[in-house]
């Protein structure tokens, strides 16, 4: 895989893309290591301690997509956010956190563009997900993902789904329900639902976790659909960890 210049780098917070609104973008994982020393040693010894990570990023304001998504969560309700390195695409990797809001900070001088930026701190462990829904492939009626492999799945490990819902159209109140289901087989017969969530009728994020109980590698995302003409666009990606 050859270098990359962080030129189309993607930034979803909950129902938002702030992609075209902002020109920086930080993550830090850490990890805490604890001092467990004891007399008689002749060394220090250490035990590796809770996960965590920041989050950051700037650019400039917009009333109608940035301002509202930073102030959103600032009560500390939290968001989920899904970053990428590059142009999404179906399989491909992204950096997945469910964060709450530690900072805000909106500056500038006379004349300049109004700048903004905020900061995150981890409310859940940040983990590499892969895209199973593209928000360049408006969802109109009901339908599912292109099914994925993940090899790393087994009896008690943890999966993570999250859907960002970025746009709604539509009359009679459009709403979208999903369903994440996983099968030992390719074809994903005698599956297994995993996660289904709640009627989604509002631009907004959604996250969720689940301990799998059964062996399947293969997964899918399928979805309803309610309203007249109804048309959403939809981010959606998971992970196991």
């Amino acid at each position: 895989m050859s270098k990359i210049i962080l030129r189309d780098q993607r930034i979803y917070i909950d129902g938002y893309e702030l992609t075209s609104r902002s020109n920086s973008c930080q993550i830090q994982a850490s990890k805490d290591v604890k001092d467990a020393t004891t007399f008689s040693n002749t060394h220090r010894e250490k035990l590796s301690g809770l996960r965590d990570f920041t989050f950051g990023m700037g650019g400039f304001m917009d009333p109608d997509v940035a301002d509202q998504a930073i102030w959103s969560s600032l009560d500390g309700s939290g968001f989920v956010i899904t970053a990428t390195p590059d142009v999404p695409v179906l399989g491909g990797t992204a950096f997945l956190m469910k964060a709450i809001d530690s900072s805000i900070l909106i500056h500038g001088e006379v004349g300049d563009g109004s700048p903004f930026q905020i900061g995150g701190c981890g409310d859940s462990q940040l983990t590499k997900v892969v895209f199973m829904v593209l928000s360049s492939s408006a969802i109109t009626t009901a339908g599912s993902s292109t099914i994925q492999q993940n090899s790393n799945a087994a009896v008690g490990k943890k999966l993570k789904l999250a859907i960002h819902v970025l746009s709604m159209a539509g009359t009679g109140t459009p709403s979208i329900t999903f369903t994440l289901k996983s099968s030992q087989a390719a074809g994903m017969t005698s599956s297994t639902t995993l996660i289904t969530t709640p009627a989604i009728n509002a631009v907004s994020g959604f996250y969720s976790e689940a301990i799998l109980a059964a062996i399947g590698t293969y997964f899918q995302l399928s979805w309803t659909v309610t309203g007249t003409t109804p048309s959403f666009s939809v981010m959606a990606s998971f992970s196991i960890v």
